[in-house]
């Protein structure tokens, strides 16, 4: 198959002549397959040709998106409920990453957990909360630049405001004054869209496109994260917002695991991911967006296939380890206990509080406690502050099928 070729590097190919590439653009331009945003990169419309590269990585994406949920199937309640928990706290770390804004998975957690309790969290309570909508498939609005206003504030206002409160957003719905979309080197890639009322516009239109039924949800997703990007309405947070609008549309079609691995793989292409902005921004690629939409679906289908390797190897084991509990000769009690513990192990990021147990089990603190220490070397401890977090030592686990003669698969 012959790889599509971005406008720009037909300019160099023809020596740099516009006369010899106006007639290439407009042949793409006037083609059946042509999607036109109606947003202009520079003095050029933009476009995406829907080429055969997308086709295929469309068609790979829902094929990796099945297996995803079947695999999935495969997991004990608990074990996907720890699983989903740590992907949101690592794609919440991993979207702060690309923009080089300090966070750590810890705090993350603890914010989550003053969430759930009904307490205001410290850091990242936007973030948390908006993530979460994605977690109970519910609709967030974007319509209107009214809507993506909301959105922000809801997000990641607080953040914006405590890492520099310049950056408070001054116009009607965004940034008044000019700014610099700038890489993780600090290298400018690109000025954002300039005046206000532009961006209105704009971002009116990337909306309408966003929202058009009749084109792939998976084109729209990585045109939109581009002119996003591109039209730039904020000071600052327009990465973070790109990328959570990216996840949130992209959890309409597909497993919502996948969803939350996309800033791990951006953060893993990070150089790359910023070239393919400044490439597709170059004066001299004539508004071609084709090229971004290809590797932006590239990152979803990495995305799906990562978690489907990590989905099946885990799945694997659970059942390998259920096996090895069933011929322990330990009581059901413990081998439950146990096995919740391995979910949390190899699925969690930290552990099982006795509480947790308790209401997994439905058992009083004495009796998950008496088992606790009835498992003797099989469990382990991790101290968080005041809390005491359980979970499975899994070569001890593994040392069970020896000592009851049981062979392991």
């Amino acid at each position: 198959m012959d790889e599509y070729r971005e406008m720009r590097k037909v300019y160099y190919a023809q020596k740099q002549l516009s006369s010899a590439v106006l007639p290439i653009l407009q042949a793409r331009l006037d083609s059946d397959s042509t999607l036109q945003p109606g947003v202009k990169i520079g003095d050029n419309g933009a476009f995406i040709v829907q080429c055969r590269e997308i086709v295929t990585l469309i068609e790979e994406i829902y094929r990796l998106d099945k297996q995803v949920t079947l695999t999935s199937n495969r997991l004990p309640r608990e074990a996907a409920r720890q699983y989903i928990r740590n992907a949101i706290i690592e794609e919440i770390h991993q979207t702060n990453e690309v923009e080089n804004v300090h966070s750590t998975r810890r705090e993350i957690r603890q914010s989550m957990e003053e969430i759930q309790q009904g307490k205001p969290g410290k850091r990242f309570d936007g973030m948390i909360r908006k993530y979460n909508l994605l977690l109970e498939q519910q609709s967030i609005p974007l319509f209107s630049c009214q809507d993506v206003r909301a959105l922000y504030d809801g997000f990641i206002l607080d953040e914006v405001l405590k890492e520099n409160p310049n950056n408070m957003p001054d116009g009607i719905f965004f940034r008044k004054e000019s700014a610099l979309v700038i890489d993780a080197r600090d290298r400018m890639i690109h000025k954002g869209v300039f005046p206000e009322h532009q961006v209105i516009t704009d971002m009116e239109k990337a909306l309408g496109f966003v929202n058009d039924a009749s084109v792939s949800l998976l084109i729209r997703c990585a045109a939109f994260h581009h002119l996003f990007g591109y039209i730039h309405p904020f000071y600052d947070g327009n990465g973070r917002m790109a990328r959570f609008i990216s996840s949130y549309l992209l959890s309409r079609d597909l497993n919502l695991l996948i969803c939350l691995r996309l800033s791990y793989v951006i953060k893993s292409n990070r150089t790359f991911y910023y070239k393919m902005f400044r490439e597709t921004n170059d004066r001299h690629n004539y508004g071609d967006m084709t090229q971004f939409v290809i590797r932006f679906l590239s990152f979803v289908r990495d995305a799906a296939q990562q978690v489907l390797e990590y989905l099946s190897g885990t799945a694997d084991r659970l059942t390998h380890f259920a096996d090895i509990l069933k011929r322990s000769g330990l009581g059901e009690d413990r081998q439950t206990l146990l096995f919740f513990l391995i979910q949390a192990t190899l699925c969690g990021d930290e552990g099982i509080p006795v509480q947790g147990l308790m209401e997994l089990m439905s058992n009083s603190r004495s009796t998950v406690l008496k088992l606790i220490r009835e498992l003797g070397d099989t469990v382990g401890l991790r101290k968080a502050g005041k809390k005491h977090l359980y979970h499975a030592d899994l070569d001890a686990v593994e040392k069970l099928s020896e000592q009851n003669g049981a062979q392991s698969p």
